[in-house]
């Protein structure tokens, strides 16, 4: 079993198997938003495969030496039956999702 460390660097996998270095960092409940992020590489990885608002990214952390992610991407505009009212604070025509990511971690 893999395990992450508070913050350091790692790597995102994409879809189409490309790497992007980003980082890693949990913040304390001291902080203002805590709780784990990803930065310094997301708003390129977001670019890169042009993600929008509503898209889902699903991290899985793998094995290995380095700390890598394998990303899948879930794009909101595929599936009709999950759309936002129009008067949702979500509902953002378009808008892209460059800022740095706020990370679930579920634990089977």
């Amino acid at each position: 079993m893999t395990y992450i460390k508070n913050q350091g660097d790692v790597i995102l996998t994409g879809p189409n198997g490309r790497y992007w270095s980003s980082e890693f960092k949990m913040r304390t409940v001291k902080t203002k938003n805590p709780g784990p992020r990803i930065c310094n590489g997301w708003r390129e990885f977001a670019k890169g495969y042009n993600l929008e608002i509503g898209d889902v990214c699903i991290f899985e952390l793998l094995d290995g030496i380095q700390t890598t992610f394998e990303v899948s991407i879930v794009r909101f505009a595929e599936y009709e039956c999950c759309q936002w009212s129009q008067d949702s604070k979500y509902a953002n025509g378009g808008s892209k999702a460059y800022k740095d990511v706020k990370v679930k971690i579920e634990i089977e």
